[in-house]
């Protein structure tokens, strides 16, 4: 194996190109020079890239405007440690260009936070009841779901920046329809305007992150776009209250509306766009909007992760968003019940980035079936809370489960997928959590109707038990490990038994 590489001063920068007629790696320098493929199968597995090839790995570094080793002044030669050292260096930094993407998703969050206080006092202006009410929320969940694949085809095609200035601005239309609103079907027809746009703005935000992420550090990639919504989802209501005081309910949605306009400015203007070039046509985002990939779906990692994501927000639906609110306000007051939101909320911000980069470290799927038992403990601690400290400590540990799943399906789907396929199968992963979404609360409403809360939490609580067992026991290396040998003791057993019946 060679053991350094030899360069010029003159050529401190070393970079990467593959061979067209053998995939080695080849270093261009003063004279051209090969690393074994033994060593790249080596660097390969040290960087848990075995599901890219070696172009897209080269097009991701020159892509951050870096090549795999620079070479230092004093430098005349270096060691294959050290170039394995430096490439692995890069492949764990954190990309700067995340960071508007992030300050995007934070004026987003502060315009779905401002609208939570003002809805209900224009619902109750319209004159709708509860159940009207109900199908307003249905239409937004519904768009969203629909509109899930074609973001994904918009944003293969059109790019990243261009999904996510879409999606703000389908959102900031759909708030103007909102306050002018006049009744049940146009408030319906707008909410399904902003789940669209919602859609488009998830789809191009995740792929931008995955594009400008390595296997390495993709899980701390995506996580400050989670975070940094949901931090701005906590300033949103305070906010949103101010207006609704100022101005009405419906000027309020027009405020906010501007707000989002001014957020898809931004994004225009400060968001790099990472798609990587292609010579592909666009799709027809028309034609395409419902067409599955069978192949893709069948994906046995894609399965087990989308029914996991599935599992996790029916519970959020019918949990978080459905029976404990309303077992909630059996206790406390309204600024209780928000202050109990509030501490929930900061918690899972304040820890997404730490918990993102142990996801790097051990695998983001590792930590998913331990968030589904720190949600089924949460679940499980709830009947028996009574007071403020005791539903703080279990929404606390709610919150701790939420952080450790986080980004990890993302971040999963990303990893085992190449970019061809990544945005269609996060897109497959997004409409399996939309519909978890969607049938929670319907679900755990109708158990509490029929019997009460404390037999809907613990119907949640075994659920995800359920589906924590379930995803440790579908991992590919278990199925991999223990398959072989059931099956090597069946097939014995089964000698055994001929060997009997003979004698």
């Amino acid at each position: 194996r060679m053991s350094h590489v030899r360069v010029s001063m003159q050529h401190r920068r070393l970079f990467l190109r593959v061979s067209k007629r053998a995939p080695v790696f080849r270093l261009k320098s003063t004279q051209q020079q090969q690393l074994r493929r033994t060593d790249t199968q080596e660097l390969f597995t040290a960087l848990k890239l075995s599901s890219f090839s070696e172009s897209e790995l080269i097009r991701a570094y020159k892509e951050k405007e870096k090549h795999c080793l620079v070479l230092r002044q004093d430098e005349e030669s270096i060691e294959y440690e050290t170039f394995k050292e430096r490439i692995l260096e890069l492949a764990t930094k954190r990309d700067a260009r995340v960071w508007p993407i992030a300050g995007a998703m934070a004026l987003g969050g502060i315009s779905v936070g401002a609208v939570l206080p003002v809805m209900p006092k224009l619902v109750q202006e319209l004159g709708l009841d509860s159940q009207q009410y109900g199908l307003v929320i249905a239409s937004f969940g519904a768009a969203k779901l629909l509109a899930n694949t074609s973001a994904a085809n918009f944003i293969d095609g059109r790019g990243r920046r261009a999904g996510m200035v879409l999606g703000l601005s389908l959102i900031s239309g759909g708030y103007i329809f909102v306050g002018a609103a006049s009744g049940f079907y146009s408030l319906a027809l707008a909410r399904a305007i902003t789940g669209a746009g919602v859609s488009f703005l998830v789809a191009g935000s995740t792929m931008a992150a995955a594009d400008i992420s390595t296997p390495l550090n993709r899980a701390s990639t995506t996580a400050p776009l989670g975070a940094a919504f949901n931090a701005g989802t906590i300033c949103g209501p305070a906010f949103g209250g101010f207006l609704a005081n100022r101005l009405g309910a419906s000027s309020s949605f027009i405020a906010v509306a501007g707000l989002i306009a001014i957020d898809a400015i931004y994004a225009q203007f400060n968001i790099t766009e990472t798609k990587p070039a292609t010579k592909k046509e666009p799709k027809n985002v028309i034609e395409s909007s419902f067409f599955f990939d069978k192949k893709l779906l069948m994906h046995p990692e894609l399965v087990r992760l989308s029914i996991s994501n599935f599992a996790y927000w029916q519970v959020i639906a019918g949990i978080n968003m459905t029976i404990l609110p309303m077992t909630l306000a059996q206790h406390f007051d309204a600024s209780t019940m928000g202050s109990l939101f509030a501490l929930q909320a900061i918690v899972s911000v304040t820890a997404a980035l730490p918990v993102a980069a142990l996801a790097d470290k051990i695998g983001p799927t590792t930590l998913i079936a331990p968030a589904f038992l720190l949600a089924a403990c949460a679940n499980s601690l709830y009947p028996f809370a009574h007071n403020f400290e005791t539903f703080a400590g279990a929404m606390i540990t709610a919150s701790f489960g939420s952080a450790l799943l986080g980004s990890a399906p993302t971040a999963a789907v990303a990893n085992a997928f190449s970019s061809s396929d990544r945005a269609k199968a996060l897109a497959y992963l997004r409409t399996a959590g939309d519909l978890g979404l969607l049938s929670g609360s319907t679900a755990f409403g109708a158990i509490a109707s029929l019997y009460n809360y404390e037999i809907a939490f613990s119907i949640a609580s075994v659920w995800l038990v359920l589906n924590s067992v379930f995803f440790a026991l579908s991992s590919p290396y278990l199925i991999r490990t223990f398959l072989p040998l059931a099956l090597s003791s069946s097939a014995s057993a089964a000698d055994h038994k001929k060997i009997k019946k003979k004698r």
